[in-house]
């Protein structure tokens, strides 16, 4: 019964510190001269929306396990 919640709790950790990495390797391009700021917001525009998504599946999981 308590296998739901956990399970959506497991995702979390890697995928959280590989959004946050996106947005930090932009960075080094653009720093580089690799990258436009366009190109450095869209990617932390990107990173963000994701989040939010795994977040949403995250709630919807626990509510529908309820």
């Amino acid at each position: 019964i308590q296998s739901g919640p956990k399970e959506a709790w497991q995702t979390q950790p890697p995928r959280q510190g590989y959004y946050q990495d996106i947005p930090r390797g932009n960075n080094r391009n653009w720093q580089a001269g690799n990258a436009s700021l366009l190109d450095r917001e869209v990617a932390r525009r990107s990173a963000l929306s994701a989040q939010i998504e795994l977040i949403t599946v995250q709630q919807n999981q626990v509510r529908y396990w309820i």
